[in-house]
């Protein structure tokens, strides 16, 4: 059997929706083997179309690849020429082509992508304006370029992200029915203020979700009803906000999930997590009970059979945080912090060797561990658990420089000379030892970089996939039917 494009574009969209790493170099290769076999004029059966260019592009916008973003483009820039060169009007790039590298940029951590994902839709807006219907900016195309700034570090970012929200709401009454702004659009614009480090950030949130709301009501569109992600991005907000009401405002936000009928807007583990890193950064004077509490709330809410909400590594490390700033006046509370910090080191010890391998303490478990210890102890106590927790920690291996600091920042010279014996060469200056001077088993398991939000996110178990990939998924699912390829 001969092959021919559908064969090939067959392949290529396995290797584009495949799991594999390298499933976007094994697509681009593929088309460009098909397009030197049509332009040799070996076998004009081989004819890329638009649709093998954009499974290539959208395998892009899943690779996670740095490069990713310039090869996108190459890729849209050689359809185009192909489109010139050939005339063929199932070559002619579409609103889909663009998307899909709106999308590659949206998902990279380049500094510039933001302004790069905003100047291209710019140009597809243009080229409609100029009468090329194939191009139609839709609410994915600016949806991308919201998700753009609201994963960028630009001090503005949120402003753009706003700025990108209101035009399309502008478009939309002005009579484009593809620009309706929906709920993700909303919420990436709340997360976009949730990451930007101005005093008021919270308060923007706020009147973005108010607005969000007052549509929804006015409206009763579905598409437009805050959902769990807008809460959770919401919570996210206080948990950055120097606001004395942030507690209670993220306290009134979690009552409201879980006393909701409606299961898209229940709390999960990141609503959970999100909430107690509220708290841990609160002036409650029990805010470690209170955190404890929580912890064994959401492994009983486990046990009766809802999967969304466990508690991971981020819930106790969150827990531990709340614990290490329980350092005010209250010695009774301080006592509590202390034992709710034990404890919960306990459990997370206990649960990682016996139920789930993907529970485990950290590098920053024991950092902050260590800080709880100097703020909630002194004296022999102190030592005492000082010696113990460092001994977990070699034993574990997860000893990392950022908890080695800490120690050298809160433990006397001497103790710490101490608990390092004669692991190390001394140089006169025992604040200046790294990692790397000490037995590697102590950090044979440790990682770069401790868990954070998003890479729990990245984590997190089936069914609680990221906003953006699941309209990502759908968008392909509906445009790229079995029929084109």
């Amino acid at each position: 059997m001969k092959p021919t494009n559908v064969v090939y574009n067959t392949v290529m969209n396995a290797w584009a929706k495949g799991s594999k790493r390298d499933g976007a170099r094994r697509a681009e290769e593929i088309l460009h083997q098909m397009q030197q076999l049509y332009k040799t004029g070996r076998d004009g059966d081989m004819k890329p179309t638009r649709v093998s260019f954009n499974m290539v592009l959208d395998a892009l916008s899943k690779s996670g690849d740095k490069d990713a973003p310039k090869r996108a483009e190459e890729c849209l820039q050689q359809l185009q020429d192909f489109y010139e060169l050939d005339g063929d009007a199932n070559l002619k790039p579409d609103t889909i082509s663009y998307t899909s590298v709106l999308s590659v940029w949206a998902t990279s951590s380049l500094p510039d992508a933001a302004w790069r994902a905003e100047s291209i839709l710019e140009h597809m807006q243009h080229l409609y304006e100029d009468g090329n219907e194939e191009v139609r900016p839709n609410v994915i195309s600016f949806s991308a370029v919201i998700n753009a700034w609201s994963q960028s570090r630009e001090p503005y970012a949120a402003e753009r992200a706003e700025a990108i929200l209101d035009r399309m709401q502008s478009l939309y009454e002005g009579g484009d029915e593809l620009l309706k702004p929906n709920a993700i659009c909303y919420n990436a614009v709340i997360k976009a203020w949730g990451r930007n480090s101005q005093k008021n950030s919270a308060e923007q949130a706020e009147r973005v979700f108010r607005r969000m709301t007052e549509l929804y009501e006015t409206t009763a569109d579905e598409e437009l009803r805050p959902n769990r992600v807008t809460y959770n991005s919401l919570m996210n907000c206080y948990a950055r906000s120097s606001d004395p009401s942030a507690l209670s405002k993220a306290e009134s936000i979690l009552n409201k999930m879980q006393t909701s009928e409606s299961k898209r807007d229940q709390p999960d583990t990141i609503s959970y997590t999100t909430f107690l890193n509220v708290l841990a950064k609160s002036r409650d004077v029990n805010k470690a009970t209170r955190a404890w509490q929580i912890v064994q709330d959401m492994e009983e809410i486990n046990r009766k059979g809802n999967h969304y909400v466990k508690p991971n590594t981020v819930t106790y490390d969150t827990v531990l945080r709340a614990c290490a700033f329980s350092n005010g006046k209250d010695v009774k509370a301080k006592r509590a912090a202390l034992r709710v910090a034990l404890e919960t080191l306990t459990h997370l010890r206990d649960k990682a060797s016996a139920e789930d391998s993907s529970l485990h303490a950290t590098s920053y478990t024991y950092s902050t561990l260590f800080l709880a210890c100097s703020n909630l102890t002194g004296g022999k106590e102190y030592a005492r658990l000082i010696h113990q927790l460092f001994q977990y920690c070699c034993d574990d291996g997860v000893l990392h420089d950022s908890a080695l600091q800490t120690l050298q920042r809160t433990c006397p010279p001497a103790m710490l000379a101490n608990l390092l014996g004669s692991s190390f060469e001394a140089d006169g200056d025992i604040s200046k030892v790294k990692v790397s001077q000490l037995p590697s088993s102590w950090s044979r398991n440790a990682v770069k970089k401790s868990p954070d939000m998003k890479s729990e996110r990245n984590r997190r178990g089936r069914g609680q996939t990221n906003e953006w990939d699941r309209i990502r998924r759908w968008r392909f699912k509906r445009d790229q039917t079995p029929r084109q390829r």
